[in-house]
């Protein structure tokens, strides 16, 4: 897939999600390739569902990882 040459917006909306569509926002504002820069993704193109967690970082002690939950099953 080759995205556009477009910058993500950092405000937006409020928008409406089209019927069988999701919003995908990345976690770094100004710098995620996410549905603000290529819109948003069809149901059918989901494959997947998350079920561990891969990374969680602590925002009340400075962003440092969350040892404890890396790998852990979603509950």
């Amino acid at each position: 897939m080759v995205l556009p040459d477009v910058a993500a917006l950092r405000n937006f909306g409020p928008i409406t999600v089209p019927t069988d569509h999701y919003l995908m926002l990345g976690d770094n504002r100004d710098n995620s390739h996410d549905s603000r820069y290529f819109g948003f993704v069809p149901r059918k193109n989901l494959i997947a569902r998350a079920s561990h967690v891969a990374v969680s970082f602590d925002p009340d002690r400075w962003y440092l990882p969350r040892l404890a939950r890396i790998g852990k099953p979603l509950n």
